[in-house]
Parts: structure tokens; sequence; C-alpha cells
């Protein structure tokens, strides 16, 4: 079985990103937290909450400038593993 090729992307970038989760206490200032670990200049302003219908998830919507493909593979293995996230994006 052949590996997965992975995009050639050109850094540094504009990175657009949607993290999606449970709509529960924590949930947004432990998504910045995450976010301002992998990208410290992170302009919050970019940063967009969001409520589905129901209410039972929250989506926060961010486009940032990554500066490698390691700060982007280490930012998602690290929303990826969180519990409380359900998708990235």
């Amino acid at each position: 079985m052949e590996k997965p090729v992975k995009p050639k992307l050109t850094f540094p970038m504009e990175f657009p990103l949607k993290i999606i989760g449970s709509n529960v206490e924590g949930f947004k200032p432990m998504v910045l937290e995450i976010l301002h670990r992998h990208v410290p200049d992170l302009d919050e302003r970019e940063v967009g909450f969001h409520l589905s219908s129901g209410a039972k998830y929250c989506s926060v919507s961010v486009s940032f400038i990554a500066k490698t493909r390691k700060q982007v593979d280490d930012l998602y293995v690290e929303l990826t593993q969180n519990e409380k996230v359900k998708w990235v994006l």
C-alpha cells in the first residue's frame, strides 16, 4: 500500500481552521489556550465563535499565518487529541 502524499504547501501562508466541539463550559478558553501555544502571535480579533442551531455544538473559526508545516501538524495533533474537540476542519 502506498503512503498518502501530503499536499505541497508553501510557508508562510494564511491558514484557515475550524474547530468544533460540544458546547460545554471551558471549551472556548481551552481552544484559545491551544491556539496560543502553537500560534503565539495569534490575533484574537481573527477568532470567531458560533453555536449550532440547537446550541449543542460550538465552532471556533480562525485564520492565522502558519510559519511551518510542523506548526500546523503539531496544532492539529493537539486539537484532535483533546476529548472536548469533535472535528477539526
